[in-house]
């Protein structure tokens, strides 16, 4: 909503809603705001954002980081979740809760998360080791993109790497969002043999009843539940249900915010065989992880093949 007021053009006026409408947006959607000249500067903000992510696209200026996820007996890193850094030296230095909102509102992410996808399936391709593997988070907006299915699919098989080492991470508030195309997308990525998770967990309302309606291969608790679990008898409760009826269910589960020795005693206890969380590992550029993988010794099995048993299992 925007005022109307002597000497002002419909152009104008125009613009201010327009203003006053991203402000809506901003807020959560499904309400009414009125123009304020503060909104103005917010829009530049925005703007200024994604002229820098177009850019970085563009000019090398994006970069991925990588989390391990952590088996909690062993120790052993199992995955590693890739996270999209912006390093285009410039200043103000953003980080991803300033950047990704922003480009989530725009078509933007849908090539930003074609190339965090792709830049993930080049770095498989030069390091074979079938326990290398990556988890990719994929934003809403792309959940609508029909053709994104296929385009992982084609780079896959012209890669030849094996699926199970590739998995996609989907939020539960963008699954229930687009529920339909969250279906169709688990389904045929599923389908080739990648794993699908539902990430934040038992963040939204109906949790489990989204269970009967995608078909994917694995859970993340939610660290809301994971953060006081070796002090609240409460999250000790949840999180063994969400553990009994994942195992039900054939599903892998991974505890998020770990970040003490009691956390991992608790977790253990309630069956969480994986974790994630600056206890067990903090994000680091993914050049330093791959600096530490083994290499191939000569004659070792093509990336099509090795890995592809266990990407099976997945």
């Amino acid at each position: 909503m925007a005022e109307y007021g002597p000497g002002d053009t419909w152009e104008l006026v125009l613009a201010n809603a327009d203003l006053a409408l991203y402000a809506s947006k901003a807020a959560g959607r499904n309400r009414v705001t009125v123009y304020e000249p503060g909104h103005y500067a917010d829009t530049a903000k925005r703007v200024s954002v994604l002229d820098r992510l177009r850019a970085a696209l563009d000019h090398g200026g994006l970069a991925l980081h990588a989390m391990p996820m952590v088996q909690l007996a062993t120790g052993k890193t199992l995955g590693h979740e890739l996270l999209l850094r912006l390093e285009d030296g410039q200043e103000p230095y953003l980080g991803p809760a300033e950047f990704l909102p922003e480009a989530e509102r725009s078509d933007l992410v849908l090539d930003i998360d074609r190339w965090v996808l792709s830049t993930a399936i080049d770095t498989l391709v030069r390091h074979p080791d079938p326990e290398l593997r990556f988890n990719v988070n994929i934003s809403g907006r792309t959940l609508e993109d029909s053709d994104f299915g296929g385009f992982v699919l084609d780079r896959l098989a012209t890669a030849g790497v094996a699926p199970g080492r590739l998995g996609l991470e989907i939020t539960e508030t963008a699954a229930v969002t687009n529920l339909d195309a969250a279906r169709a997308l688990a389904l045929q990525l599923r389908a080739f043999g990648c794993r699908i998770t539902l990430d934040d967990f038992g963040s939204g309302f109906g949790s489990f009843v989204h269970l009967k309606h995608l078909p994917i291969t694995g859970i993340k608790i939610d660290g809301e539940f994971v953060r006081g679990i070796d002090e609240r008898s409460t999250d000790a409760v949840l999180v063994a249900g969400i553990v009994q009826i994942a195992q039900g269910l054939g599903l892998s589960a991974v505890a998020e915010w770990v970040e003490r020795p009691a956390q991992v005693e608790a977790l253990t206890r309630l069956g969480v065989r994986v974790g994630q969380g600056f206890h067990l590992g903090r994000p680091q550029p993914l050049a330093h992880v791959l600096s530490a993988q083994p290499q191939p010794p000569n004659g070792a099995l093509s990336p099509r093949l090795a890995g592809a048993e266990d990407g099976a299992r997945s």
